[in-house]
């Protein structure tokens, strides 16, 4: 089957052209939103989902909702996609088939240095059942004439030739993604990487990982080996975190998972199957972390030392009033039930100069009190 030929449209730079024609060859719906009047281009497959409508090369800006044009738009830009439907790129009610909504954005290009979007509606996986649609168990004829039905749309020159050019779609696809992305073997040899974080023809060594490890700063490079090895040995999944190297509080997210020999068809990988291997940059994220981090440990502090603070104030406030309280026991204990002549004046003056005292400095820790709250909540400057 020979692959649908795109007719260039004039204006666009070489590269949307050549994405184009990666979009062509695609079997699931696929589209390009180029500029800020988000001029679409689209395959076959992404009209067949829209119901049969074709809107080749006609702006969607005042087509689409206002959330669909928002999210595309910052996508362009390059900020983080927000949710959306493929209900809300198709212009349909209800999509046929359930699909995950993937948005990518292209890089500006030419000389007005326009920026893009390449939006993919991926099909779900769901657990699959060994019924047909009429609920009836599957013949061995009819799995047969399935199986055989693949082998011939394998074999021949016009296989490997359709081979070949959908790699090359792919790579140009894998190239516009918002992450690095490698497929390695069970030798830790990448048979597949994206140039997203590393240009592929830069690597010199026959191991992903010692290549991968140039960009991981040093601090970090012996704890990402170690469990990035051991994950390879045990074919686990893999989720760390690591610093950049010479990219100053730059943070990366290497995601490992292993492949069956079933999940992925590629050369270079054996019946042992592989390992995708994802580098996304979670600087934002992190930063954002590392921030919230910081000021709970700052409130914390802060929360400690107004604890300090007032168990200090309680204890200069209390010892005055203890002593103010036994000084008015010993007033009342030398006037009581006594004449005139028997009261003691020297002890009750003696006590009032004491209450006096415990006065002027408990007046002068409320004063400070005040004064340091005054500081606290910026109504007086030093």
């Amino acid at each position: 089957m020979d692959q649908p030929s795109v007719e260039r449209t004039p204006g666009w730079p070489d590269t949307i052209g050549d994405l184009s024609q990666a979009l062509m060859a695609l079997s699931h719906p696929a589209a390009i939103y180029w500029g800020d009047d988000l001029m679409l281009f689209h395959n076959e497959a992404w009209e067949d989902a829209a119901g049969g409508v074709d809107r080749q090369r006609t702006p969607q800006r005042h087509a689409l909702t206002t959330n669909a044009v928002a999210v595309l738009l910052t996508v362009s830009h390059g900020g983080k996609a927000g949710a959306l439907r493929g209900e809300d790129l198709l212009n349909i009610d209800r999509c046929e088939t359930d699909s995950h909504v993937l948005l990518s954005q292209i890089p500006g290009v030419g000389a007005d240095y326009v920026t893009g979007v390449i939006a993919q509606l991926i099909p779900k996986i769901h657990s699959r059942k060994p019924l047909d649609d009429d609920r009836k168990p599957l013949s061995t004829a009819d799995d047969k004439e399935r199986k055989d039905a693949m082998d011939d749309s394998r074999g021949g020159a016009g296989a490997s030739a359709m081979n070949g050019t959908m790699n090359e779609s792919v790579q140009k696809l894998a190239d516009t993604l918002p992450a690095g992305l490698a497929i390695i073997n069970q030798k830790d040899e990448p048979v597949f990487i994206n140039g997203r974080f590393q240009n592929p023809n830069s690597y010199h060594s026959t191991k992903y990982f010692e290549t991968l490890s140039q960009s991981i700063h040093s601090d970090d490079c012996g704890r990402v080996e170690s469990a990035y090895q051991e994950a390879l040995a045990s074919r686990s999944e893999l989720r760390i975190q690591y610093r950049v190297r010479d990219q100053h509080d730059c943070w990366h997210l290497l995601l490992l998972n292993p492949l069956g020999h079933g999940d992925v068809q590629y050369p270079g990988l054996d019946e042992r199957g592989g390992f995708t291997c994802t580098v996304v940059d979670i600087t934002a994220e992190k930063t954002a972390e590392i921030a919230q981090a910081e000021s709970a440990r700052e409130a914390q502090e802060h929360k400690e030392q107004q604890e300090r603070f007032i168990d200090m104030i309680s204890h200069e406030i209390r010892n005055p009033l203890s002593a103010i309280l036994h000084c008015t026991e010993d007033i009342i204990e030398a006037v009581k039930d006594k004449k005139a002549d028997q009261i003691q004046t020297g002890d009750i003056i003696q006590a009032v100069d004491i209450i006096n005292l415990c006065i002027m400095h408990q007046k002068k820790v409320v004063d400070d009190v005040l004064l340091f709250s005054k500081l606290d909540a910026s109504m007086l400057t030093l």
